[in-house]
């Protein structure tokens, strides 16, 4: 019993040794000429724009080159899609644009099974035995 309270005693003991040490530790904002403390970088650029720690940043990367395509090649072939029949047709055109997302994102990726993204979009209904199908249409293009 008193080994296991030493132990424990021991791993207190530490844990409270490093909390002190991280409480401790300070950044390079902590404390300097100016007399204030903890401020963001951008706030002491604005107050004190003289600041060596101020100075513009080398650029690191290159700018991306503009894409020479147009948006609409950006875009697949049309896709068809019909969904489960249902008694309510709201619950018809939702399922066919379920089916529809699903065949785009099975063929072309997940990046184009987007239904608000898409081109030329069109979900059509018609009674079929006693229920309600729909067929979904649309061009998917890259979100």
């Amino acid at each position: 019993m008193t080994n296991l309270v030493i132990k424990f005693g021991a791993a207190a003991a530490l844990a409270l040794c490093a909390m002190a040490g991280v409480a401790q530790a300070g950044g390079d904002l902590d404390d300097n000429d100016y007399g204030y403390r903890r401020e963001s970088l951008s706030r002491l650029c604005y107050k004190h724009p003289e600041d060596p720690r101020c100075e513009p940043a080398p650029r690191r990367y290159r700018p991306r080159p503009a894409p020479s395509y147009g948006y609409d090649h950006a875009c697949g072939p049309t896709v068809r899609a019909a969904g489960k029949r249902n008694l309510i047709p709201a619950f018809a055109r939702n399922s066919a644009m379920f089916a529809w997302r699903r065949e785009v994102k099975a063929v072309h990726g997940p990046a184009y099974a987007n239904w608000g993204a898409a081109r030329q979009v069109s979900i059509s209904c018609g009674p079929a035995g006693g229920l309600t199908g729909c067929v979904a249409t649309a061009r998917p293009c890259r979100s």
